[in-house]
């Protein structure tokens, strides 16, 4: 679904356009109800940005996530759904560069 919403963003006239209806698509992604399930642990940096209003993953998800991977950083986003790289694209890509810059010995690049 992600990748469908991907490819159907496009830009006309200065503006960004969905190809298809944005609204069925997130009725129906929200519809699901699923939550990811916990498959481990890592001593790895990792970047989790979640979004404070949330109903798709619950505050235990990222209690559990966090508890279980000692070196993650959580980041929370105020005022989004939960497709908040949709919605904050912005705001989103510079949590990850400094995120990225934070834990590289090498640049990165714009």
């Amino acid at each position: 679904m992600f990748r469908k919403a991907a490819y159907d963003l496009v830009k006309e006239r200065g503006q960004f356009k969905w190809k298809t209806n944005i609204d069925f698509m997130l009725k129906q992604y929200m519809e699901r109800k699923c939550t990811p399930k916990a498959r481990g642990s890592s001593d790895k940096e990792i970047l989790v940005i979640r979004c404070a209003d949330s109903t798709r993953v619950p505050d235990s998800k990222f209690e559990a996530m966090l508890k279980h991977n000692p070196n993650a950083k959580l980041i929370t986003f105020e005022d989004t759904s939960h497709l908040l790289m949709f919605e904050k694209s912005k705001e989103f890509v510079e949590a990850v560069k400094d995120f990225l810059k934070s834990t590289s010995d090498g640049p990165v690049h714009d």
